[in-house]
Formats: C-alpha cells, structure tokens, sequence
C-alpha cells in the first residue's frame, strides 16, 4: 500500500505527454456521457449485467464521477500516480471484461464509452488494449521524489477543493438531467410500484389519467421494426367499443422514424410521442418493444412482451 501512497514523477517527458492524452480523453468521455447520461444508461442495460433498472442512474453517475476525477488527476499532474493510474488500469480491465461478456453473450452492438458515439466492441476492446498499455507504461515510468514536498495544506489547495467542487458541479448536472425524462403527475397521495399510478397523459387535448379506470399501453418504438409489424393488432382493438381504452405511448428518436411508423401503420389509436427519453422509455417496457399493458386503476393486471396478443385474448382477458 506504501508503494502507492508515494509521489512520483516521470522518468521521461514522453510519459507525461501519455498521461495528458489519458486525461483528455476521459475528460471528453465524460462530457458526453453527462450529455447523454439517459441514454447511457440504456446503454449499461444492454450489457445484460444489471437487472435492475432502479439502480441504472446510480451506476452512470458513479462511472462519469470516476472518469471526471482520473481526468483532473492526469491533466493536473497528481504526484501520486501510481495510485490514480492504478486506479485507471483496474477500472479498465472491468470495463474491457465486461465488454467482452455483453459481446459474447449478449450481442452488444455500442459499448457507451463516449455518449452517442457509437463504438462497437471489437473497436472497443482494441482502443481499451491500447489504453492499458499506455497506463501500464506509465505506471512503471516513474522514479519517487521527496514526500515532504507533497504534503500538507498545498495538496488540499491545488487538488482536493478543486475536485470536490468539480465533482459536485458534474453531479447536479447528472441528477438534472436525470430528471428530464418525467412525465406530468398527478394522485400523489396513491401510494403504488406501478409507474402509471400517478401518470397523465395529453394527446391532442384528450387527457388520461392512468391512474383511473381501464387502459390498455402500447409500448413502441418508431424506429422498431418488430413494432411496426405488431402495430396492426392494435388497429384491430380500435374496433371493439367494450375493451378498455387504447392508447399509444412511443419512443421517437427521429421525425424521419415517426413519418415512417404513420405512414406504413396508420394507426387508428391514439399515439403519445415521448421524444427521445430512451431511459424512460427503458423503464416502461421488458428488455424490447413492442410491450402492451393492461391497467386497472393504474395498476398493472397483465402485460405481453414482444409478440403482441390478438383481439381475440385481449377480449378474453380484459371482458370478465
């Protein structure tokens, strides 16, 4: 432990230069993860890890969190580096093993590492190998130097306060923008798991509360295939004026995906845009659209996932 508790400097400037580049680009993976950060959670989800999609936000802040503390260390020149490049070539093994896993068993197709920024995982892993190298020559680049001259209230001053209100300013806007992605609310004296419990939506003027009475959600992407195949299903309920009302809630990640999704469908059913809340839209539906759901004053009754059912099943269920 003594062994990272030292400072020290760089035997070579070609090292430092390493370190600086290390530190850019974790900077730049941070800004646009903090951008993106609903987004990244989805992405965390497709890793087939997490089951849980409560604890998604939690697990993207503390990564960006990471990224942004490795990012000032490197860039600000920390004296104890084998200590923060340590820290760098243990969360990079995780994350490359953890690439491998959702490769291999889970058919990743973006590993998230910067936002938007798709990256496959064989590219993935090539770029994180490179990394570990860097880091690793780094890590053994360096010769010890006088503790004293590290010590005391200068530490504090250059590196701690600095951080600390850095990392607090990136987690006000992680939370904040966590918090876009909400719909409009109302009975919050119900107390229910049900995510549509306190849900009211407005479409077009007609306002429905979820919360009360029978609904039944269709969960879709317009950029999904699959559900511009079941869709037509949902055309079929429109038809039977004793089945609980229908309505539409979808993701729309482009205006070219819904203009494709009206054209080739031409829906019957209300339809609610939830933009471009993927986390949201994560959270409402299993791990792939479409996902219709039957409610009962806002609490789920019954859901079919993937393969929408028939007129003839919803009646069976939902006509008792």
């Amino acid at each position: 432990m003594k062994l990272f508790l030292k400072p020290y400097i760089y035997k070579l400037k070609i090292f430092r230069g390493f370190e600086i580049f290390l530190g850019l680009l974790f900077l730049i993976s941070a800004v646009l993860k903090i951008v993106e950060i609903n987004r990244f959670c989805v992405q965390i989800y497709a890793y087939g890890v997490i089951a849980q999609k409560d604890i998604l936000p939690w697990i993207a802040t503390t990564t960006i969190l990471i990224e942004v503390s490795l990012s000032f260390f490197f860039l600000f020149s920390f004296p104890y580096r084998k200590l923060t490049m340590g820290i760098n070539l243990a969360m990079l093994s995780v994350f490359t093993s953890l690439i491998i896993y959702a490769w291999i068993f889970n058919d990743l197709e973006n590993c998230g590492c910067f936002g938007k920024i798709e990256i496959g995982p064989v590219e993935s892993i090539i770029k994180n190998i490179i990394l570990i190298l860097i880091s690793f020559a780094c890590f053994l680049g360096v010769r010890p130097v006088e503790e004293d001259t590290f010590r005391g209230y200068k530490n504090v001053i250059k590196f701690y306060l600095p951080l600390l209100l850095l990392l607090v300013t990136t987690l006000i806007i992680c939370i904040q923008q966590l918090q876009s992605e909400q719909f409009q609310k109302v009975n919050q004296d119900k107390d229910s798991n049900s995510p549509y419990m306190n849900m009211i939506v407005d479409i077009d003027g007609d306002v429905y509360n979820l919360g009360e009475g029978e609904y039944l959600i269709a969960l879709l992407s317009f950029g999904c295939d699959h559900c511009i195949q079941e869709a037509p299903k949902i055309n079929e309920y429109m038809i039977r004026n004793d089945i609980p009302k229908v309505i539409a809630l979808c993701l729309e990640e482009s205006v070219e995906e819904k203009e494709e999704f009206m054209k080739k469908v031409q829906p019957l059913f209300p339809i609610s845009s939830l933009g471009n809340r993927v986390r949201l839209f994560l959270s409402l539906i299993g791990k792939e659209p479409p996902r219709l759901v039957y409610l009962k004053q806002g609490e789920i009754i019954k859901y079919w996932d993937y393969d929408l059912p028939t007129l003839d099943e919803i009646i069976k269920e939902t006509i008792k």
